[in-house]
């Protein structure tokens, strides 16, 4: 009787687990729609679940809730740190005053956010692949249609981590952005308050610069200064944009 021929069976140890890579989900919100100085920022972060959940211990929300105050701006950079430490992805696009005064004069802001949005999503699937959340329902509405994979939701900043990093992400760099464009002046104006909101602060800067030169600053958003902002007494803030986003 011939002997059965046996084949050799890896040992269980050695047999290695099929793992499924951990889904990336990015995050699209912008900061700065409504001021009348400085840049917009928008900004995509992509995050996989495990960076999610240690930047939400970590005291992850929605920039706005961090206020303007040192304690609060100090907050959010710290936490802008600890984003582009944990993120797959992120990128934020600052889009100059004098762009958004060409697309705001002939009422296409919105379309602005969305071409940037797309070139942002581009971007960001080149690298990684995974849904889209922009925050903003009928803002971005439209490119659902347009981007695969990819929806808009009113407060997504509030529901899902990686809009509220892109909220972070893009609230700083607009911070920079101001702080850097705002910083030489302040030997011949003193600490320049208000965000470049359109506010008693602002209005005060404002006057005090046309005073001094002749001219608005660099960086002022011309188109958002109609309705006589630059006459109305620093009592209300106009255009109904208070500091925020």
């Amino acid at each position: 009787m011939r002997p059965r021929r046996v084949l050799p069976q890896a040992p269980r140890s050695a047999k290695v687990a099929r793992t499924v890579p951990a889904r990336i989900v990015f995050g699209i919100d912008e900061a700065g729609r409504g001021p009348v100085l400085g840049p917009m920022a928008l900004a995509i972060v992509g995050l996989a679940p495990a960076a999610a959940d240690a930047l939400l211990e970590d005291g992850l929300a929605d920039s706005k809730t961090f206020g303007s105050t040192r304690a609060g701006r100090a907050a959010r950079a710290r936490l802008a740190a600890a984003i582009v430490a944990r993120a797959s992805f992120v990128r934020c696009v600052l889009v100059p005053a004098f762009v958004v005064d060409a697309f705001t004069a002939r009422r296409g802001l919105d379309e602005l956010e969305r071409l940037v949005a797309r070139d942002l999503v581009a971007a960001a699937r080149a690298e990684h692949d995974g849904p889209v959340v922009c925050d903003g329902a009928r803002l971005f509405r439209p490119l659902e249609r347009l981007v695969p994979g990819l929806s808009a939701r009113d407060r997504a900043d509030a529901g899902e981590p990686a809009v509220a990093a892109a909220s972070i992400v893009a609230k700083q760099a607009r911070d920079e952005a101001l702080d850097a464009v705002l910083a030489p002046l302040a030997d011949r104006f003193g600490p320049i308050r208000g965000g470049g909101y359109a506010n008693a602060a602002t209005r005060r800067f404002l006057r005090a610069h046309l005073e001094a030169f002749g001219c608005l600053p660099p960086h002022t958003r011309h188109t958002f200064l109609r309705g006589g902002f630059l006459d109305r007494p620093p009592v209300q803030a106009s255009l109904g944009l208070d500091e925020g986003g």
